[in-house]
């Protein structure tokens, strides 16, 4: 589906053909500025969390107690809705930056079997794996959840703010959040104040950090007069990295494969729609 999103876009930004000879300037102009993209819808998605933050500092009792019969609830739900359209952007520029960069979803699997292998990860893990072995959106976000607690990220930092993020992952349904929890997101997702004011932003930093670890490798910028030799595998490894973490976000603010699939498929129908109205 992108690809052929893609092919539209090709004619009308006048992008290049994929994938991209990653050692060349304009290919590496290139590949940035997709990662940018990236980063900015992701941005422009917590903004909108910001604004819903925002209404709940304000009057959180209300909003808890009175749901639909107030205005700030409606417009949690509008900010809301923004930020699963800046995700869906996300998804989109993120894809694109994949299959530019000469990643296929199998790469992607490849990566996290040998990943699980090479650190000798518990059967259930393994199991997991073999089950969901042809879901890869599935697979990668369940193990990007488990590198958020696996590494320390989120359980040690905060530990007593800490949400155990696997055992919800596990159990959607779970009211165990801590304080301010409303049920607002479809997928059963309870937003938590303190996830999403100190959490959430430390996840997109780990999504970021890997989008410009990778960035780094791409060193023959448009003013540099000496060519090198870009470490390609180096390179499509850390946009992997940023790619799985990326699907544990995801699966922390709530959303399964199907979720995520549906504000995508929404989004691809919409911008297909544009190239054909020559919005």
């Amino acid at each position: 589906m992108q690809k052929n999103l893609l092919s539209g876009y090709i004619g009308i930004e006048g992008l290049p053909q994929y994938p991209v000879d990653i050692n060349t300037k304009a290919s590496q102009t290139l590949l940035k500025d997709f990662t940018a993209r990236v980063t900015e819808e992701l941005s422009e998605g917590y903004e909108s969390f910001e604004n819903v933050m925002d209404l709940f500092e304000a009057n959180h009792s209300k909003l808890v107690q009175t749901h639909g019969d107030c205005i700030e609830y409606t417009e949690i739900l509008n900010h809301l809705q923004n930020a699963n359209e800046e995700n869906a952007d996300a998804i989109h520029f993120f894809i694109e930056l994949l299959i530019y960069a000469n990643i296929q979803p199998e790469d992607i699997m490849a990566y996290m079997v040998k990943w699980v292998k090479d650190n000798r990860c518990p059967q259930s893990v393994v199991d997991s794996l073999n089950k969901n072995y042809e879901d890869i959106l599935r697979t990668a976000m369940n193990l990007g959840v488990r590198w958020i607690m696996d590494k320390g990220d989120i359980g040690v930092i905060f530990h007593n703010n800490a949400t155990d993020l696997i055992k919800w992952y596990e159990n959607m349904d779970s009211e165990t959040h801590l304080d301010y929890n409303t049920k607002l997101l479809e997928g059963g997702r309870y937003f938590n104040y303190v996830e999403y004011s100190v959490n959430y932003p430390y996840l997109l930093w780990k999504i970021t950090h890997h989008l410009n670890i990778a960035r780094n490798f791409l060193k023959n910028k448009p003013w540099k007069q000496s060519q090198v030799m870009t470490q390609e595998l180096k390179y499509q490894s850390e946009l992997v990295k940023a790619f799985i973490y990326f699907c544990g976000y995801l699966g922390w603010i709530g959303m399964g494969s199907d979720d995520v699939f549906y504000i995508y498929f929404k989004k691809n129908r919409i911008n297909m729609f544009r190239q054909k109205s020559k919005y």
